[in-house]
């Protein structure tokens, strides 16, 4: 617990800073919350993260489609963003926003077993929720927890054990279990979709997974989950999570160019072979860092000829767009290129070497190893990973 000090001067700090650049965490909740009111959170535009009941919902509306797509009325989405992780088309989206915390850790989640009358072994006990010890928007919060079965006394009521102070007693018995991604005061929010449609990936249109509502208890009182599953995120032994960069391309006056970001598999400078989980599950990309960057104006961004996207005035003179050959065009899987940005976008027509030709700038070693002007944000996200490779991120 050597981060503990720092982690206090780190608050103490916090009281003579502007608000515009102190460390804060934004929950779900507040998101939704700024997303309402039009508002800026941490210098990004809050409706850019979840859509507010009866808002077009970026991604799927223009200019990346011809009509807009409209959240129903009463419920708030977090925003599906379309991405690339390690060259496959991904999905993220924004759970909570980090600003000026460039550190997380693996916090203890605490679930109940008993040994029932007729004997061992121990089992969970029936409709108690899980406990843990800390919230947001406290600093010593994390959405990234480490699981713990622990065994409380025969007969004993649940009740007793809602505070996590009741469950560090060496006595309780208590297993090492798998990891979990759930955000705490998540309010009414799902995913971003129109009414009677199933969430997708934006531009491919993949299935995506939904997250798992549920609640914890914190020091005896309730609080509302909201579960990504097992995957997403690695740590190192001091049980600091891995912050992996999120590239976002943009002009070189900084607009964004509205194309898929790029999630990184390890620190940045320092790409790792992507890992997966037990569920099969990537784990990367779940607590991320944003970095803006500019691509060269001879780099090219896929797309059909009759994608709306390319009417886009903010792309105009960025990037270039080359119509690809209309056998390219044609591939069953040309829904997995769109957007993607290529250092050589002549490979576009290419029909024998498309797509092995390009060179994509779809992976974290790729983007890192083009030397584009950077731009580190004190932004990161928690942003778990909802799609990958074209299928629902296992849970």
């Amino acid at each position: 617990m050597r981060w503990l000090p720092a982690l206090a001067l780190l608050v103490a700090a916090c009281e003579s800073i502007p608000a515009s650049e102190r460390a804060r965490i934004w929950s779900s909740s507040e998101l939704a919350e700024a997303a309402h009111g039009g508002a800026m959170v941490a210098g990004l535009d809050a409706g850019s993260l979840v859509t507010p009941g009866g808002a077009t919902i970026p991604w799927l509306s223009p200019p990346h489609t011809l009509d807009a797509a409209v959240q129903p009325a009463g419920t708030d989405g977090l925003v599906i963003v379309p991405a690339w992780l390690d060259g496959q088309a991904a999905a993220y989206v924004v759970a909570e926003v980090w600003q000026n915390l460039p550190e997380a850790w693996l916090q203890p989640w605490y679930v109940l077993f008993q040994v029932p009358p007729s004997g061992p072994p121990a089992v969970r006990v029936q409709d108690a929720e899980p406990v843990v010890d800390v919230v947001p928007p406290s600093f010593f919060y994390s959405p990234f927890w480490q699981l713990f079965s622990v065994v409380i006394p025969p007969g004993a009521s649940p009740e007793a054990y809602r505070d996590a102070r009741t469950l560090v007693d060496p006595s309780l018995p208590r297993t090492e279990a798998n990891p979990l991604l759930a955000v705490l005061s998540p309010g009414n929010v799902g995913l971003a979709a129109p009414a009677g449609v199933a969430p997708v990936r934006p531009l491919s249109g993949d299935p995506v997974a939904s997250p798992r509502p549920g609640g914890v208890w914190v020091r005896g009182a309730h609080q509302p989950t909201l579960g990504f599953g097992s995957g997403g995120f690695h740590w190192g032994e001091d049980g600091r999570i891995v912050d992996v960069p999120l590239y976002r391309f943009i002009r070189l006056d900084g607009r964004a160019l509205l194309l898929p970001d790029v999630l990184g598999t390890g620190p940045e400078g320092h790409p790792d072979p992507l890992a997966f989980g037990a569920s099969g599950a990537p784990r990367s990309g779940a607590f991320s860092h944003l970095i803006l960057v500019v691509p060269p104006t001879s780099a090219g961004v896929f797309l059909p000829a009759d994608a709306p996207l390319r009417q886009a005035a903010v792309l105009s003179g960025a990037v270039q767009m080359p119509e690809p050959a209309p056998e390219i065009a044609a591939r069953p899987d040309v829904a997995q290129y769109v957007g993607r940005v290529a250092l050589n976008p002549t490979c576009f027509s290419d029909v024998a070497g498309f797509p092995g030709n390009c060179r994509w700038l779809d992976r974290q070693s790729a983007v890192e190893g083009a030397l584009l002007d950077r731009r580190p944000q004190p932004v990161r996200f928690t942003s778990p990973l909802v799609g990958y490779a074209g299928r629902p991120v296992p849970r």
